[in-house]
C-alpha cells in the first residue's frame, strides 16, 4: 500500500531495490521506468518517511506521508524528480522505437514488468 498520491516508489535495501506502483496506475510502464531512472541516476531518496512511519502508529502513516511531502521539498528533491522523469521519457521512447523491429525486446520488457 502506497501512500495517497504516491504513484510509485522505489526502496533500496542493502542487498536489493523494490519498485512499488499504485494499483490504481494508469501508467505503470511510465511509473516503473521513473522508478528506474531514481536507481540508474544514483539518487538517495528521502528515508525520512521511512523512518517516521516506523515509529508512528499505523493509523498515521499517511498523513506523515502528506505532511513529509509537503515540508521536505527542496530544490534537490524537485531536480531529482524532473530527472528521473525525463529517464523515463527517453527509455520509454527508446524502447518503443526499438520494439518495432526488435519484438522480442519488447517481450522482455513486459515480462520484466510482470
Amino acid at each position: 500500500m502506497l501512500p495517497t498520491g504516491v504513484f510509485g516508489q522505489w526502496v533500496h535495501y542493502r542487498d536489493h531495490d523494490e519498485v512499488s506502483v499504485a494499483s490504481w496506475v494508469q501508467t505503470r510502464d511510465r511509473t516503473i521506468a521513473h522508478e528506474l531512472g531514481h536507481i540508474v541516476l544514483g539518487h538517495q531518496g528521502l528515508p525520512v518517511l521511512e523512518l517516521a512511519q516506523s515509529v508512528l502508529p499505523t493509523g498515521m502513516h499517511e498523513m506523515a506521508a502528506l505532511m513529509l511531502r509537503r515540508e521536505c521539498g527542496n530544490a534537490a528533491a524537485a531536480e531529482e524528480e524532473l530527472a528521473a522523469e525525463q529517464f523515463a521519457s527517453l527509455l520509454l521512447n527508446r524502447l518503443q522505437r526499438i520494439g518495432r523491429k526488435e519484438p522480442r525486446l519488447r517481450s522482455r520488457w513486459g515480462e520484466a514488468l510482470g
